[in-house]
Parts: C-alpha cells; structure tokens; sequence
C-alpha cells in the first residue's frame, strides 16, 4: 500500500500555488473546523457553483478551477477581504480556548497534555 502523504505535499504541487492569495484559500479549504462556515460555502460557491454544489468538497472546488477564473476572483479587492476575514477568524478561534479550558481553567489535565 502506497504511504499517505501529508496535506503540504498536496500543496506544494498544485497548479497555482505561486498564485498570491492560494495559500489563504488552501489554509481554509484544509481546515476540517471551518467547513461548516457559512461564510466559507460562500467563497467556494463563488469560484465553482456547479462544483460546491455537488461536492461541498472546498479542494475539489481549489484543486479544479482553472487559472484564469482563479485570477480573476483574486484580483476583486472584495473578494480577498472575505478570504482574510475568514482567514482571521479561523485562526482566532484555533487560538480561543475551548470550553474546558474556559470551564476548568485550572484542571492538572492540561499540564499532563501539553
């Protein structure tokens, strides 16, 4: 059975990696938390409709449009704010404490794990 690799690998050989703004959208198509977030349906909606509304797949949709469309899309000022607002929030909430650190703040747990 072949190795799995990791999802940089991925990344590292697609098409329009050297496109400003893909490592964004590849940081949100990635993230497993965000894709139940409205927010992001929207930006993957935006760049394939027929695609997002098979799939609801964010790297299917980042992995299949073609460059000219990509360019385009990512040079709508509009558009690039939406990216790095959810951008933002992604990573604020990663950084948020979660409830049982919010609930138990002093739990002898969190040192053992971290």
């Amino acid at each position: 059975m072949k190795e799995q690799t990791d999802a940089t690998h991925s990344i590292e050989n697609h098409p329009h990696e050297n496109l400003e703004g893909f490592d964004a959208l590849a940081e949100l198509a990635l993230a497993m938390h965000s894709s139940g977030t409205h927010g992001v349906d929207s930006i993957w909606r935006q760049l394939n409709p027929e695609l997002w509304d098979l799939t609801h797949n964010p790297w299917a949709v980042l992995q299949t449009i073609q460059r000219e469309k990509f360019q385009c899309e990512l040079a709508d000022p509009t558009f690039c704010n939406r990216i790095d607002d959810l951008v933002q929030a992604r990573r604020a909430s990663a950084h948020a404490p979660a409830w049982f650190q919010q609930t138990y703040p002093q739990s002898p747990l969190w040192t053992n794990v971290w």
